[in-house]
């Protein structure tokens, strides 16, 4: 009993069961494709960048649009503040956010983004986001 798992938690759990089924979903589908990975991309494929003493991470994937998909936006914040991520010569205006650390909708999140503008993307605390470019 102490190894079983208990499928009926997934009931109780409903909206987690939802969040993360969304994002494999998400992941097998032609959008998502960027972020399957089988250790053949080149350097260019993704780009990096991070708040000033912070570990909190703003990633393009498909930053060289060497894949047939999308790119995406992914930002993670770990800490307990507020991270404020610089990126340079990304249009944001072009990405559309479908979800964050509670929500996944396919079609794009309509309340409560997160703010990214031309220079920064500001993360809240224990945070992730995910862009899709449109």
């Amino acid at each position: 009993d102490l190894n079983a798992l208990d499928y009926n938690r997934r009931f109780y759990y409903s909206g987690t069961h939802s969040y993360f089924a969304s994002w494999i979903r998400f992941r097998l589908s032609h959008e998502g494709k960027a972020l399957r990975h089988d250790g053949g991309f080149r350097e260019e494929y993704m780009r990096f960048f991070f708040a000033e003493g912070f570990s909190a991470v703003f990633v393009l994937y498909n930053a060289d649009s060497s894949v047939d998909a999308p790119q995406l936006l992914v930002g993670v914040n770990p800490h307990t503040d507020y991270a404020s991520i610089p990126h340079e010569s990304i249009d944001t205006s072009a990405f559309m956010q479908v979800a964050d650390h509670e929500r996944f909708e396919r079609t794009g999140l309509r309340t409560a983004l997160f703010p990214i503008d031309e220079e920064k993307v500001h993360l809240p605390p224990h945070s992730c986001g995910l862009w899709i470019r449109k």
